[in-house]
């Protein structure tokens, strides 16, 4: 499988903010296969202190959320540069940073998810594990479901696992992707 939906959970909304969580799942959205998971719990104090930032605004959403998913910004967890490369060996990332072309980078918002895991990178001094041109836009493919197919999976498709953890939420925008690709008649390659 050549696409990875990512989310991420953070302390802010910038491109700087501090990394507490990756998820990831590998999917087909041309057949809607979903493969193999990844999650990484990042150390915030940490994540704070390889240059990431936090947003009082966000810190306050936080404190809204449910207690199973608070865990996200406690204490402890995976060093930054372990959980990056972590994800960079998920990926299929070459030691030396390369990837296959044929790769696609899911994330939600074109400036949010990929954006950030770039500056986490960026801010560590290590090589980001793909090219700019290799990133995807949930939002953007939702506006398209709804536009040009008249469907909208992100709430109508049924909800499995918690909102706000990042290997759920993932794992059910891949789905949703796929439901798009499915109603905009985007079939498997013959």
């Amino acid at each position: 499988m050549n696409h990875i939906m990512l989310d991420l959970e953070t302390m802010g909304t910038r491109p700087d903010a501090a990394l507490t969580v990756i998820g990831a799942v590998k999917f087909d959205p041309r057949t809607g296969a979903l493969g193999e998971t990844f999650e990484a719990k990042i150390d915030p104090f940490e994540s704070v202190a390889a240059g990431g930032t936090v947003d009082k605004d966000t810190l306050a959403w936080w404190s809204d959320q449910a207690p199973e998913v608070r865990w996200a910004i406690e204490p402890g967890g995976t060093p930054l540069c372990d959980a990056l490369n972590s994800f960079r060996a998920f990926a299929g990332f070459g030691t030396d940073g390369s990837l296959s072309v044929n790769l696609r980078l899911w994330g939600n918002g074109a400036a949010f998810d990929c954006a950030i895991l770039r500056g986490a990178y960026q801010r560590m001094d290590m090589t980001v594990p793909w090219d700019h041109w290799q990133d995807r836009d949930v939002r953007t493919i939702v506006d398209l479901g709804r536009t040009l197919a008249g469907v909208d999976p992100k709430k109508t498709l049924d909800r499995e696992g918690l909102e706000h953890c990042a290997v759920d939420d993932a794992i059910f925008q891949a789905r949703y992707v796929c439901e798009i690709y499915k109603a905009l008649g985007i079939r498997e390659a013959a």
